[in-house]
C-alpha cells in the first residue's frame, strides 16, 4: 500500500470518525511509523478546514504503540475558528479504543505582513552520499516506501563524532505529493544520536512538533528533499533534537523539534 492509498483510507466523507487498518509494511518496530500516524491525522483534519487555510504547525504526542494490521479509529474535530487561525485536534485510537496518538494542528489563512525572511540551506552536495538500500529484518518495514541517501559519517551505529545527520530522501509513491507527504519526509530519519553509537539500540519518539514554512509540494515524486538534524542534548535516556526539512528547490519547508527515548 503506497502512501497515497494510505491517506485515502483515512478519508471520512464528513464524518467525525473513521476506522482503518494499516499493514505491517508501514511498521516501525511494534508500532506504525510516526510520520504516517501524523499524516493520517492531518489528512483527516484537513477535511474539516476551509480551502483557504494552510497547515501552519503540528504538535504530536505518541502515547502508546499502534499495532499494524489491527483496526485504528481516527477521531477529528475543529476546536476553534478565528479570523485567521483554525485549531483542530485528531486522535488515533487503537483496537481497544484507547488513545495512542494525539495531534494538535493549526491551519491559518494568510495575514498581511511586511516581514519576510527564511532559513538558508547550508551548502552541501549529494555526490558522496550513500544510497541506503532497504534490507528486510534489519531496517524498519516502513523504509521500503522511501529512498534515502546519507551523507558520510551520518549512518546509524557508525560511531560518528557528533550526533548530526544529513539525508537526501524521496517517496517511492509515484503519485503527486501533498502536504501529508511532506510531513512523512520530515519524520523519516531516526534520531541522530544513533549515529554516535556502535551497536543497535531501540529508540522511540515521545513528542514531535513541526512548523510548516513553505508548503510548496509541486515537485516530481522522485525529487530529493533534504533533512539536516542534530541531537542537541541527551540525559537519563531522553534526547532533544532539532531538524530542518529543505525542499528540492533548496527552500526551508519545515522546522521540527522532537523528544526521543533511547533504550541503551
Amino acid at each position: 500500500m503506497n502512501f497515497t492509498d494510505l491517506l485515502a483510507r483515512s478519508a471520512a466523507d464528513g464524518a467525525a470518525s473513521r476506522a482503518l487498518t494499516v499493514g505491517s509494511d508501514w511498521a516501525q518496530g511494534r508500532t506504525l511509523f510516526g510520520g504516517a500516524q501524523t499524516a493520517i491525522a492531518v489528512h483527516r483534519l484537513s477535511q474539516l478546514m476551509p480551502d483557504d487555510a494552510t497547515l501552519r504547525t503540528v504538535q504530536v504526542t505518541f502515547i502508546a504503540p499502534l499495532a499494524p494490521d489491527t483496526p485504528i479509529r481516527v477521531e477529528a474535530s475543529k476546536l476553534r475558528e478565528g479570523r485567521s487561525a483554525i485549531h483542530g485536534e485528531a486522535r488515533l485510537l487503537d483496537a481497544t479504543g484507547n488513545t495512542a496518538c494525539v495531534v494538535l494542528a493549526v491551519f491559518g489563512r494568510p495575514r498581511a505582513s511586511g516581514l519576510r525572511f527564511a532559513t538558508a540551506m547550508p551548502p552541501a552536495t549529494d555526490e558522496d552520499a550513500l544510497e541506503a538500500p532497504f534490507v528486510p529484518e534489519l531496517m524498519p518495514s516502513f523504509l521500503q516506501h522511501f529512498s534515502t541517501r546519507w551523507a558520510p559519517g551520518c549512518l546509524p551505529y557508525s560511531g560518528a563524532a557528533k550526533p548530526v545527520t544529513r539525508v537526501w530522501m524521496a517517496h517511492r509513491d509515484p503519485n503527486p505529493l501533498t502536504i501529508c507527504h511532506l510531513i512523512a519526509l520530515a519524520d523519516l530519519i531516526p534520531t541522530p544520536a544513533l549515529s554516535t553509537m556502535k551497536r543497535p539500540a531501540m529508540a522511540s519518539s515521545l513528542t514531535w512538533s513541526l512548523d510548516l514554512l513553505d508548503c510548496d509540494v509541486a515537485f516530481a515524486p522522485t525529487a530529493l528533499w533534504r533533512v539536516d538534524a542534530e541531537a542537541t542534548d541527551a540525559a537519563d535516556g531522553y534526547i532533544s533534537q532539532t531538524a530542518t526539512l529543505f525542499n528540492p528547490a533548496g527552500r526551508a519547508a519545515a522546522h521540527a523539534r522532537q523528544t526521543v527515548t533511547v533504550f541503551a
